[in-house]
């Protein structure tokens, strides 16, 4: 027997939305994941997920189907025990890149984040980015440029500008790059060394691309105990896209950013 589609079902209980700014001018496509059973009489933690330059000018829910960054929040695993939002933006464009330009869809995406808590019951102290090489810059601009609309943020295969994330030094982060990805590696170590300048306590690990998940739990409850805000985990061997084939699937990390309270 040979089988000649496949389905991503989790992908399938998104929605795929449009959104215009009034005040960028940009419409941008993105996905929405609504937790079942959602009430409005409770608040809701949220996951932003910005997907990578690969993902730019794709169909709307590809973001959804080239990895797990947007999925993994979603899945009946995690939803039954962190219930939460998942919004995961589609761009027609590169949104940002290694030079530090920023196209208007980086503003856009904070006014459909202000859009979305304001349609929804989301608790605005829960809020969380994430995303993966352009997606993880994305992060990265957008905690230092709105550093009040996030809780914290889990930043994988990525780095920007140093002379603008300062505003980052006060929240919780976890880091993630490989040896082999050498702009994310000396990106993440020079954002640690800022930081810890300006009294930040932060921690690292080596860890080894692939393990099981008891011996991943185990390296991710040791860095978790260390009395610090910002951790970072380089794992050894793999380069860029390696980064994010395993980061997402870091389970003791989603419990540790569904831990962070603004």
């Amino acid at each position: 027997m040979t089988s000649s589609k496949s389905r991503v079902l989790i992908a399938e209980d998104f929605k795929q939305l449009t959104f215009k700014d009034e005040k960028t001018g940009v419409t941008l496509r993105y996905n929405l994941f609504v937790p079942k059973d959602y009430d409005a009489s409770k608040r809701y933690p949220l996951v932003l997920f910005m997907h990578d330059a690969s993902g730019a000018n794709q169909v709307d829910n590809y973001t959804l189907l080239q990895g797990n960054g947007a999925t993994v929040w979603a899945s009946p695993r995690d939803q039954a025990k962190h219930p939460c939002f998942v919004l995961a933006p589609q761009y027609d464009e590169i949104v940002v890149d290694d030079s530090f330009r920023v196209s208007a869809s980086a503003e856009t995406t904070i006014d459909l984040l202000d859009a979305i808590k304001s349609q929804y019951s989301i608790d605005a102290d829960r809020v969380y980015t994430t995303g993966q090489s352009m997606g993880c810059m994305l992060s990265y601009l957008l905690m230092s440029t709105h550093p009040d609309e996030f809780a914290a943020g889990m930043l994988v295969a990525g780095q920007w500008d140093p002379k603008v994330i300062a505003p980052m030094a006060k929240k919780p982060l976890w880091l993630v790059s490989c040896t082999g990805d050498a702009k994310s590696s000396t990106g993440a170590a020079t954002a640690l060394k800022l930081w810890s300048s300006l009294g930040a306590k932060t921690d690292s690990a080596s860890w080894p691309l692939d393990t099981t998940e008891v011996a991943r739990a185990q390296e991710i409850e040791a860095l978790r105990r260390q009395p610090v805000t910002i951790r970072y985990s380089h794992l050894r061997g793999g380069w860029h896209f390696d980064t994010w084939r395993v980061a997402y699937s870091f389970r003791a990390v989603s419990d540790w950013l569904f831990c962070q309270h603004k």
